[in-house]
């Protein structure tokens, strides 16, 4: 039965309606997770429109399209940790209201500045959100209402990921790009009101004792991923072996250290160093971002490659993901049942080697194919990424419900900088064999064709990792640590 009693912190109050909970949760799980996964994608296809507008440099539309991320992979345990301390209904609330506002100074910037610094603070405020929503999957929500939530929140990211293309592609060819930041605005009044029904938990702890944050800990968790996010952004530009990039990588590494340091000697830990130890929230965190890093630059070499090696228009290129968005959006319900009749190891190990099945099938396709060509391997793309959403809900059982935010943070962090890492990955690949291909005499169509076809293999590799990773981490079901969700009223 789902854990919809309501921890009030004066105490006192009924429960809130238990099917009301579970609709808000899955609606402020799935419209939330959308914009956030949505916006970190959806204006790189539109960054022409946005230079002819405002008259950006190349330069500048690089911090347009990274500024969200670099925002939003910092603070993610600092809104993780909020989320636990001041309550998961505030700070989603205040989240999104923040999103709402930068949201609206984006779509009337007049500047490439303005536009950058809003891009900047709609970050910050995805990672207040992103985390909020994930802590109340895993603390207010269970069983089957859980994998439900946890399906709907992977499913949200993924799908966002292959509607990014195509929202960006046709709002920038056949309308404006100020929409893209506009359109936000009506969408997030819909989840505050949804969330408004939310229970709300703080921690007993928190009223005796105050806020009792590990600052230590924020500081240096959160310079390493700031760090990280920075160097993997400029070395696009740079390279990986740029000094600067390496200073930063080095200093990420650095600072990461010292967190494991701080946290072992802290009070009260963002994060139990047992939770670290535990193989299904290790191995399952480590599945999903191995599909992130494969899937992220999936994404972006094969909406280059369709644009500038096969002719197709910004639009015509986000078009053609809409069968993977549908394949998973279909058989994402189906996931969890499938899960709990097989099994939740063979369920996901065979999602991602479906993922990988399709993306070598995907690197036969030329740039003189049709595109029913890319067909079957974008569907199998989708239906594989959709067999690996009950993961989530598994690795979410684990966590103690007073620690779901900062672990929540810990798992969108990990994510969204492999997301980045899988991008820079691909996009080298893809230049070094291309640039190797020329210098052998290939024509320019053939050389990009080779790039593409090599960086879908070793995002294929990536997700076979994936697929071992999860077969050594899920084979049983999940214990759960003293103090888990489970246990508590």
């Amino acid at each position: 039965m789902l854990r919809g009693m309501v921890e009030v912190a004066r105490g006192g109050e009924p429960a809130a309606d238990e099917r009301r909970v579970v609709v808000a949760v899955l609606v402020a799980v799935g419209i939330s997770t959308f914009l956030t996964s949505l916006d970190n994608t959806v204006v790189n296809v539109a960054l022409p429109s946005v230079a002819a507008s405002l008259g950006a440099s190349l330069s500048g539309l690089e911090w347009v399209s990274a500024s969200y991320l670099l925002g939003f992979g910092a603070l993610l345990m600092v809104g993780g940790t909020l989320a636990d301390r001041l309550g998961r209904k505030r700070t989603l609330q205040g989240g999104l209201a923040l999103f709402a506002l930068t949201s609206a100074v984006g779509a009337v910037a007049q500047d490439v500045l303005t536009l950058v610094l809003a891009r900047l603070a709609q970050g910050v405020s995805a990672a207040f959100v992103v985390p909020a929503t994930l802590a109340v999957v895993a603390a207010d929500l269970h069983g089957r209402r859980r994998q439900a939530a946890g399906a709907v929140w992977a499913a949200a990211v993924a799908v966002a990921f292959a509607l990014g293309p195509v929202v960006g592609g046709l709002v920038s060819e056949h309308a404006s790009w100020r929409w893209l930041f506009l359109g936000n605005v009506p969408l997030v009044l819909v989840v505050m009101a949804a969330a408004r029904a939310l229970p709300e938990r703080t921690l007993r702890e928190t009223h005796a004792r105050g806020l009792d944050v590990d600052v230590a800990g924020l500081l240096t968790s959160t310079g390493s991923v700031a760090s990280l996010t920075t160097a993997l952004i400029i070395s696009a530009d740079r390279g990986l072996a740029d000094p600067l990039v390496l200073a930063l990588v080095g200093a990420a590494v650095g600072l990461g250290a010292l967190f494991a340091v701080v946290e072992r000697r802290a009070v009260r830990p963002l994060v139990e160093l047992a939770l670290y130890r535990n193989r299904v929230f290790v191995g399952g965190t480590l599945a999903q971002v191995l599909w992130g890093c494969g899937i992220g630059g999936v994404f972006f070499v094969t909406a280059l490659y369709l644009q500038q090696t096969v002719g197709y228009s910004p639009g015509t290129a986000g078009l053609a993901f809409l069968p993977l968005a549908g394949a998973l959006l279909v058989v994402v319900p189906f996931a969890g049942p499938v899960a709990r009749a097989r099994g939740m190891m063979p369920t996901v190990v065979s999602g991602l080697l479906v993922v990988a099945v399709g993306l070598l099938l995907a690197t036969r396709f030329g740039p003189h194919d049709p595109y029913v060509a890319l067909l079957p391997a974008l569907l199998l793309i989708g239906v594989g990424s959709a067999l690996t959403t009950p993961v989530m809900a598994h690795v979410l059982a684990v966590v103690p419900a007073a620690q779901a935010g900062a672990a929540s943070g810990l798992m969108t962090a990990a994510r969204e900088i492999t997301g980045a890492l899988g991008i820079a990955l691909s996009a080298a690949v893809l230049a070094v064999r291309s640039d190797a291909l020329l210098g052998q005499g290939a024509d320019v169509a053939t050389a990009a064709q080779g790039g593409f076809a090599l960086a879908l293999v070793v995002a294929a590799l990536v997700l076979v990792v994936a697929a071992v990773v999860a077969a050594l981490s899920l084979r049983t079901p999940p214990v759960l640590p003293a103090g888990s969700q489970e246990s508590l009223a």
